[in-house]
């Protein structure tokens, strides 16, 4: 039976050195790092982390027999560019904050403009800062 490997899970193998005929294993000298996730990740992840702790919140606000107060906003502050990369997980997270009518601020420190935050605040309602 051929077992394939997904190419993710092939690339984060540290290499190993096989042993000759009669010597003992020993691993592969200098094993390699795992690559570390770009911005991109973070700001997907970082803004999908917030819309699940506003959710929270407002489902405690709810069952707490509280009424809502206002929109609730998430300020993303961004000290890097876009990744394209990451496309399609920020904008997954800007339009389930647009469903879920949570504004999404930014400041962009950044020395390039951030598309995604631009949409993200036309989407939503927010205000970008340069």
């Amino acid at each position: 039976m051929h077992v394939r490997r997904s190419p993710c899970i092939a690339s984060r193998l540290a290499p190993v050195s096989l042993p000759s005929a009669g010597t003992h294993a020993t691993p592969h000298p200098h094993p390699q790092p795992h690559p570390a996730p770009g911005p991109g990740f973070a700001l997907s992840g970082a803004l999908s982390r917030a819309l699940c702790l506003v959710h929270r919140l407002q489902q405690q606000q709810a069952a707490a027999g509280g009424r809502p107060r206002g929109r609730p906003r998430v300020l993303a502050l961004l000290g890097c560019g876009d990744t394209a990369a990451q496309y399609i997980p920020v904008m997954n997270a800007i339009f389930s904050a647009q469903r879920a009518q949570v504004v999404l601020d930014a400041v962009v420190v950044a020395p390039q403009d951030s598309s995604f935050m631009q949409q993200a605040a036309h989407l939503t309602g927010a205000v970008l800062g340069r």
